[in-house]
């Protein structure tokens, strides 16, 4: 020590080592500790010892003996599933044949992890690129002319049309972990419409069918200067991976190149959508692709790395696609009858319009049939007898009935017959009152019964064709369920707005008396008639021809689909743009 303190330095009292013994009684504690804790110990394994012991005592005494017991360790799911599909029998199984079973499946699993086949291969477009680009067939956006005209064509599951090919592509990814191995996205190059610019900012796309949602990145929402609102949404991914939401923008109308096709979208903003697309340069030539002009492609630089701005999901990418399919919507139907055939073409031949745009049409009405009518003016007296019985026991009624026949004929809608109006083949129409309550109050309409049976037993009906009244009803379903925008519509007086050709008046006649000693007044009626088999088709075969007619007059009508249902009219459109351009017009 002191040739320390000569030799290099001296060493301070208070820096000199301090005394052991209270580091070696700190120890002996530790000791005493750590041999408490090991008789622990052993007193736990005799005890379980002890359990030991008796279970095996139990079972030597049991008449199945311990080799007939058996508890599954923890085998993996597969293994405990082969064991279970072994068992033969309903009684417990024994250890021999579980021994037996772990043999075998060990012998199994060896032989199998010992087997090296060839490494499995994922197919790529740089292996698939001659077949996508010679395919017939190509995507594209709707607006542009030329056959071949985007890149999704060399997506090889978009395109090919040989489904017995297998295809294998990655998720989401413009590349895979292979050299000079590419999956092309379908992408493609947009305008979103900029009120602050007052122009439309282009911007690069990602088209997803499987999105059910679209999605802009938030640097070029904020390029746009959108009106952003805030929500709070989960969107969930791959492995289910959510994502939380906090802005979207409402109807930002997007457009292609030529801004000859445009369409509202709603876009959720996230902070970024993916690298660049594709993620490095391809080092190989696209056959075909680079000896047209790429002008006319959707995205003509979609084998350059670039940004992605936005996701077009399913709800606009079959409409913005074109893959060779027919571009108008198709749905089978079944074929017209004989019955319906005639009927349509009964009508486009017969109808006609007055000058004020009223329609006027004849009734189908089987011509040959006509002379077995029989005498209809005796069952339609005895009837109407009976309706006024009833109406005298009812004042109201009786009111209510007298006021819709007196505005019938003040509409125009019926009219007297003269004296000396004379028809060999007639038909009169029993009628009978409807109430119904409304809003508080009663309301009564008068049907007219077309099945009342002549002298002959044949009836009006009987002579009439129907036609077919509305297509079918999935077709109308589908429709329907494909816009966001329903607006439902009851047509006031929708049969009586129809005209029926003067000549086949006769066919619809009735009587009318206020009182019963009064004599019967007879009326022929001017309008298509509820009660008439052919009354359901004609009412709606002149809403489709009305449509028809008038949509070069009334654009933003023709825009609007229409379901009819009856008496009902369905309006479906797809954003409300349109509706506010027909309020204002």
């Amino acid at each position: 020590m002191e040739s320390l303190k000569i030799e290099y330095y001296e060493i301070l009292e208070e820096e000199k080592l301090p005394k052991l013994e209270l580091t070696f009684d700190q120890m002996e504690e530790d000791l005493e500790s750590i041999k408490v804790g090991l008789q622990t110990l052993l007193l736990k394994h005799d005890d379980i010892s002890k359990n030991v012991s008796i279970c095996d005592t139990a079972l030597s005494n049991n008449d199945n003996s311990k080799s007939s017991f058996v508890k599954l360790p923890d085998l993996d799911k597969e293994s405990r599933k082969l064991y279970e599909m072994s068992l033969t029998s309903t009684e417990l199984p024994k250890w021999e044949m579980f021994w037996e079973f772990l043999q075998n499946r060990t012998q199994i699993l060896e032989n199998l992890h010992g087997f090296q086949g060839p490494p499995l291969k994922l197919k790529t477009p740089s292996e698939n690129i001659q077949n996508s680009a010679e395919g017939s067939s190509s995507n594209a956006l709707v607006t542009q002319p030329p056959p071949l005209l985007a890149p999704p064509s060399l997506m090889p599951d978009a395109v090919i049309n040989n489904p017995s090919e297998p295809q294998t592509i990655q998720t989401f990814s413009s590349v895979n972990n292979s050299s000079n191995k590419f999956v092309f996205l379908s992408t493609a190059i947009v305008g979103i419409w900029s009120p602050v610019l007052n122009s439309y900012v282009r911007g690069r796309v990602i088209l997803d069918s499987a999105s059910q949602s679209h999605f802009m990145t938030l640097q070029f929402a904020s390029k746009l200067g959108l009106e952003k609102k805030k929500v709070n949404l989960a969107v969930s991914g791959l492995s289910e991976n959510s994502i939380n939401i906090k802005w979207k923008i409402n109807n930002a109308f997007i457009s292609n190149k030529d801004s000859s096709y445009t369409s509202p979208l709603d876009f959720l903003i996230v902070s970024s959508i993916t690298d660049f697309v594709p993620s490095t340069q391809p080092n190989f030539r696209i056959k075909k692709f680079n000896d047209i002009n790429r002008s006319f492609l959707a995205d003509p630089t979609f084998d350059e790395p670039g940004k992605i701005d936005m996701i077009i999901g399913a709800e606009l990418f079959y409409q913005i696609i074109k893959d060779g399919r027919a571009e108008k919507e198709i749905i089978l139907d079944k074929p017209l009858s004989k019955e319906e055939e005639f009927c349509e073409m009964h009508f486009r031949n017969t109808h006609r319009r007055d000058c004020t745009g009223r329609f006027i049409v004849y009734m189908p009405v089987q011509d040959e049939e006509l002379p077995t009518l029989g005498n209809s003016l005796i069952l339609a007296q005895k009837r109407l007898n009976q309706t006024i019985k009833k109406l005298d026991r009812d004042p109201h009624m009786h009111k209510l009935y007298s006021e819709f026949l007196e505005e019938y004929e003040s509409l125009g809608h019926m009219q007297r017959i003269s004296d000396n109006c004379y028809s060999p083949i007639n038909y009169y129409l029993p009628h009978h009152g409807v109430l119904k309550s409304q809003n508080n109050s009663t309301k009564l309409r008068v049907v007219f019964d077309g099945s009342a049976p002549t002298t002959s037993g044949r009836s009006l009906n009987d002579i009439l064709l129907s036609g077919r009244v509305q297509e079918n009803v999935f077709n109308i379903m589908l429709r329907f369920r494909k816009h966001k925008i329903v607006l439902t519509a009851d047509i006031k007086q929708m049969f009586r707005q129809i005209l029926i050709d003067p000549t086949q008046r006769n066919l619809l006649r009735i009587l009318w008396k206020n009182k019963h000693w009064e004599k019967p007044i007879e009326y022929e009626l001017n309008t298509v008639t509820y009660g008439t088999k052919s009354a359901p088709f004609l009412a709606t075969r002149v809403i489709k021809q009305l449509f028809l007619d008038e949509s070069d007059a009334f654009p933003l009508a023709a825009e609007i689909t229409l379901i009819f249902t009856w008496t009902i009219l369905l309006l479906v459109v797809k954003t409300l743009k349109t509706l506010k351009f027909s309020k204002i017009n």
